[in-house]
């Protein structure tokens, strides 16, 4: 009878457990939420508490970006300002139109045209006697080295000798036929460039108008574009460690004072 009391009734200490039937789910739970805490708290410290320098340049890259586009909308309300009281002529959109009919006559004028193709084929005459010169050069380096290194080994060198001397002639004979062809397709070329140069000056002139605005615009991107990273130089002086070894010195001054090498921000 005892027996079956014994039997039935559950233990009352933990330890009176056999070791692999005791429960350890909830200690389980604890250690991995402390766990997880601890590297939710150590990823946030390292990336955000210890690292102040990214919300210096944060704030310094608004700033310079609301700078840089304030220039832009100054210069562009002044560029719309003279646009109103320039003549007919001289606004950029009548500019444009001048330069779309001068490019539009230029690519259906026929001398144009055939300048053009004289220009790709007098290219293409240079290129093939030219591609001649300097294969014909290459083989004649190696033969000349194999000539003077045997000279100064004793070694009999009249074979090689005459290939050099003839390779040095056969190059002699092209390259006057390379310079003459190269003349004759700078010659069109300065054809082509008379023909051309309305245009390039008016696309110029177009140009100019918004050449600064254009700049502030590609700056501003790639203000937006910017990371944020560690900004280090690397001195050319050495300062000795603990051990006296001497170490190369860094400098990261830039990594927060972000506007001393910008345009801008020289005062």
């Amino acid at each position: 009878m005892s027996d079956q009391t014994s039997d039935k009734n559950p233990a009352t200490k933990r330890t009176d457990i056999p070791v692999e039937k005791r429960p350890y789910g909830t200690t389980f739970f604890v250690l991995s939420m402390i766990l997880a805490l601890g590297t939710l708290w150590a990823v946030a410290d390292e990336i955000i508490v210890r690292r102040p320098w990214k919300d210096y340049q944060r704030a310094f890259n608004e700033y310079e970006f609301n700078m840089v586009a304030a220039r832009r909308d100054s210069l562009v309300q002044d560029l719309e300002t003279k646009e109103a009281s320039a003549p007919a002529g001289q606004t950029r959109a009548a500019l444009r139109e001048e330069l779309a009919a001068m490019q539009s006559a230029l690519k259906q004028s026929s001398e144009y045209l055939q300048a053009t193709e004289e220009l790709e084929k007098r290219a293409f005459d240079l290129f093939k006697v030219n591609r001649e010169y300097q294969f014909t050069k290459s083989i004649y380096d190696e033969k000349f080295y194999l000539y003077t290194e045997a000279k100064h080994s004793g070694h009999d060198y009249a074979d090689i000798e005459a290939e050099t001397n003839e390779l040095k002639a056969t190059m002699d004979s092209l390259l006057p036929i390379v310079q003459a062809k190269a003349a004759l397709r700078d010659s069109v070329q300065l054809t082509i460039d008379e023909f051309e140069r309305p245009v390039d000056s008016l696309s110029g002139l177009l140009q100019g108008k918004t050449q600064e605005i254009n700049k502030l615009n590609d700056r501003l991107t790639a203000i937006s574009a910017r990371s944020l990273k560690v900004n280090q130089v690397v001195l050319p002086d050495y300062e000795p460690n603990e051990f006296e070894n001497p170490i190369i010195r860094v400098d990261r001054c830039q990594t927060c004072h972000a506007g001393i090498d910008k345009e801008g921000f020289e005062d």
